[in-house]
């Protein structure tokens, strides 16, 4: 067998991201970042985490990857562009529904596309060690993808990427390969994103009706997509009617940002609309008794991370 040099092995992999459906890829080094542990800490220490119990857990692996994979040494940071022009049916009905929810599941989506991933690249180092996530584990994984250059973190708390705007999801590879490693983006400061990356555009801030988002901050109490989907209690009085029409996310703060004007809808079409939502109606999702009939109608779709009662919740809000 022919020994490949860490070029070739890095480069095959980059190939092999494209080739599964990944826009976006960049490669660094496996480096903890204290200061990001720091402000992790301070932000759940506010509360600001809401009732999301499951961010404290593990908090201290979030900014240390070889805390997660002993021996750590490369993070490959992917970016898949989700923008969907084609509208569900329900907002024909009034109301609203967070774009990244429009397609199927995308968990499930990047989750075997990062399956296959792995394999392709135990055929080229069998030996390596490997652990992959798609917004499923403890990684800040909006940090790392600034860090790797494929974009930078705005004021709304997104990852903004000059090829696509907002409308990206990410996943991550962090391995105990030595790959070859993209040029790090040079920065003076440990806080990211740097202020100048926004300049003095706060439109999204200015456009959150709730008030949940500071420069670089975000308070999940007050989160339209936080009340929507992770929370099971009733919605608070003070800022309930500002959810509508919201049943389901929000991207508020993702339409007001001029990173995402010009916006280009994805060719994948792994993220094109799922099927129910082209049809069902809100009078449909009125309709729905019981928790199954919720499960059955939308299976496949981020939607039922709501639950049936959160989403009744929801709609009775309207």
């Amino acid at each position: 067998m022919i020994s490949q040099t860490r070029n070739q092995i890095t480069g095959k992999i980059k190939k092999f991201s494209i080739e599964l459906g990944f826009d976006l890829v960049k490669i660094i080094p496996a480096h903890a970042n204290p200061s990001e542990k720091r402000r992790l800490k301070k932000w759940l220490s506010l509360g600001k985490n809401a009732d999301m119990e499951w961010m404290k857990n593990n908090s201290d692996l979030r900014a240390d990857p070889n805390k997660i994979l002993t021996g750590a040494k490369s993070i490959i940071c992917l970016a898949t562009n989700y923008f969907n022009s084609v509208e569900p049916r329900l907002h024909e009905d009034g109301v609203k529904i967070a774009r990244y929810a429009w397609s199927k599941n995308y968990h499930k989506i990047i989750e075997k596309r990062l399956k296959r991933f792995e394999e392709f690249i135990k055929k080229l180092a069998p030996e390596a060690k490997i652990k992959r996530y798609v917004d499923t584990g403890p990684f800040l994984e909006r940090y790392f993808a600034s860090q790797a250059g494929l974009g930078f973190i705005g004021k709304n708390n997104c990852l903004i990427t000059r090829e696509f705007g907002s409308f990206v999801f990410l996943a991550e590879i962090i391995t105990d390969l030595a790959l070859s490693l993209d040029t790090l983006p040079k920065s003076k400061s440990p806080k990211l994103p740097p202020s100048p990356s926004c300049g003095t555009c706060t439109r999204c801030i200015d456009a959150c009706p709730t008030g949940a988002l500071k420069p670089h901050n975000l308070d999940a109490r007050k989160c339209i997509s936080y009340l929507t989907i992770e929370s099971r209690k009733p919605f608070p009085k003070a800022i309930r009617t500002k959810i509508k029409p919201w049943i389901f996310g929000c991207d508020i703060c993702q339409n007001a940002c001029p990173h995402n004007v010009c916006a280009t809808p994805t060719k994948n079409p792994d993220f094109a609309i799922a099927p129910i939502l082209e049809t069902v109606t809100l009078k449909q999702l009125r309709a729905i008794k019981t928790e199954d009939e919720f499960k059955n109608l939308f299976a496949g779709t981020s939607l039922i991370r709501a639950k049936f009662k959160g989403m009744q919740r929801n709609i009775s809000n309207q």
